[in-house]
């Protein structure tokens, strides 16, 4: 019969055996991780703050705005004034491309819808604002 591995070993060298390597831990039952419901913060609302604009803006309608100008300091109603810009030349190019060169193409030049607006001060003649049409 065989004797099992590590019992009654002879000492070699005087030296003691050494022992066996443990086996691997024995698993636990698995236990499902436990989930916590996240708990969320009523949002809050933060009220905007808006800054007041300067009187004077790129975007001026085309009829006249009471304003107070930067340069004289006086409660004005702007004078108004129309000159061509970019969507005159777009539309009287697209036209030309149309077939209405014969003078067809001058009409966006005599339409004030497609031509830039420009405010100015009645009292001091300062350029206030302008609105682009495009």
């Amino acid at each position: 019969m065989a004797e099992p591995q590590g019992q009654n070993q002879p000492l070699l060298n005087g030296a003691a055996p050494q022992p066996h390597p443990q086996s691997p831990p024995v698993p636990q039952a698995y236990q499902q991780p436990q989930y916590q419901q996240p708990q969320y913060q009523q949002p809050q609302y933060i009220q905007p703050q808006y800054q007041p604009q300067p009187s004077y803006t790129t975007c001026a309608p085309q009829a006249g705005q009471p304003t107070t100008c930067p340069l004289c300091h006086a409660q004005v109603v702007t004078q108004t004034s129309h000159e061509p810009g970019s969507l005159t030349w777009l539309a009287a190019g697209g036209i030309c491309l149309f077939g209405g060169w014969l003078g067809c193409c001058l009409i966006p030049f005599c339409l004030e819808s497609t031509q830039d607006t420009v405010h100015v001060c009645p009292n001091c003649r300062n350029v206030l604002g302008k609105r682009n049409r495009m």
